[in-house]
């Protein structure tokens, strides 16, 4: 089960997001916290697999916590929410590491498919760097394609030296 929070300090998108939360099978919604001190103890405490923030929490900024987040969850994926569809914001995100730059009101039907999908990929996600990249190029995940590549690489690298280890 994908445990799901919330980082977000308007008292109605808290309310919605909740309900919406309670509709979608397979998640388990461990809650909001509202700025940064909350959402690291919320975060040791759950451990989300699955973080929604938004962009700007009051005089914080959600992206520089969000970045926070991903260095010490790396395995975390976390969306940004905001309510304006600027660039400087969605480079900003991209480079602390944010799966996504997603825009308010979030629906039920985007929040569902985004949980969804990551189910799926969970369940079909295969064993060996080259499934992960080819799964990443599959869903279009550039970020993800980029870390699998790597990763693909340097298993390639590993295999040659071990085989020309072997022939030596």
């Amino acid at each position: 089960m994908v445990q799901v929070m919330l980082i977000n300090q308007e008292f109605l998108f808290q309310k919605a997001f909740s309900r919406m939360m309670d509709d979608i099978k397979g998640c388990n919604y461990v809650g909001v916290a509202e700025n940064g001190i909350q959402a690291m103890d919320m975060i040791s405490q759950f451990h989300p697999g699955i973080i929604f923030a938004d962009a700007m929490l009051g005089l914080e900024n959600g992206i520089a916590l969000c970045k926070k987040i991903k260095e010490k969850f790396p395995e975390t994926i976390v969306y940004i929410l905001s309510n304006y569809c600027d660039f400087k914001l969605m480079k900003e995100s991209m480079y602390a590491g944010i799966e996504d730059f997603l825009l308010k009101p979030l629906s039920r039907l985007k929040l569902a498919s985004l949980l969804m999908e990551r189910q799926e990929e969970k369940i079909t996600q295969k064993e060996g760097p080259e499934e992960e990249l080819f799964a990443a190029v599959d869903h279009r995940d550039y970020k993800g394609a980029c870390v699998a590549s790597d990763q693909f690489v340097n298993h390639i690298f590993s295999v040659t030296d071990e085989s020309n280890r072997k022939k030596e």
